[in-house]
């Protein structure tokens, strides 16, 4: 009789899931933008002859899921935009794995990783390490303050020339 008990989620299940997922928040934040990761697992392979891959799911928000292979101590690259999902498969309690965004700050994002599920070790197989990326952009309100004086002097000229000129046209209409 064979059992197979290889993540099975049995009290001496080992081998947990990992999931990647994208959020993209703030009022200038694009949704539709693909952000670029790389992720990698540093595998208990001890008894285990050559390297061994792990098989990942990108979940997009539209189309068909798309599978990819991740190998032992080999950086992959892979994108994610809003709402969409990489699901790792098949990593043992002593596999750790290292998950690092490229920086966004330049264009005006702020990263933060939720629960600070970036890297680790898998205990369970509800483990989520979410990427927030967040884009708030608030009102111009330097360009007020900028030109303000500016225009304020010139209505100022304006209406001292009009208060002149409208003297100087009455007296010549009482000639």
């Amino acid at each position: 009789k064979i059992v197979n008990i290889y993540g099975d989620g049995t009290p001496d299940d080992d081998i947990h899931d990992f999931i990647i997922k994208k959020t993209v928040t703030g009022n200038q934040g694009n949704k539709n933008k693909e952000f670029s990761f790389t992720v990698t697992i540093d595998g208990d392979d001890t008894d285990k002859a050559g390297k061994e891959k792990y098989k990942a799911v990108k979940t997009p928000k539209t189309g068909d899921p798309e599978i990819m292979h991740i190998t032992d101590e080999e950086a992959a690259t892979f994108t994610l935009m809003d709402g969409e999902t990489l699901h790792i498969y098949g990593l043992s309690e002593n596999d750790e794995y290292t998950v690092t965004e490229a920086d966004y700050s330049t264009e005006g994002y702020t990263t933060s990783v939720k629960d600070e599920n970036a890297k680790g070790k898998l205990t369970s197989d509800d483990v989520v390490g979410e990427f927030i990326n967040d884009k708030n952009v608030g009102p111009a309100t330097g360009v007020a303050m900028t030109f303000a004086p500016y225009v304020l002097l010139v209505a100022a000229a304006g209406g001292l020339g009009a208060v002149v000129l409208g003297k100087k046209k009455r007296e010549d209409d009482e000639i």
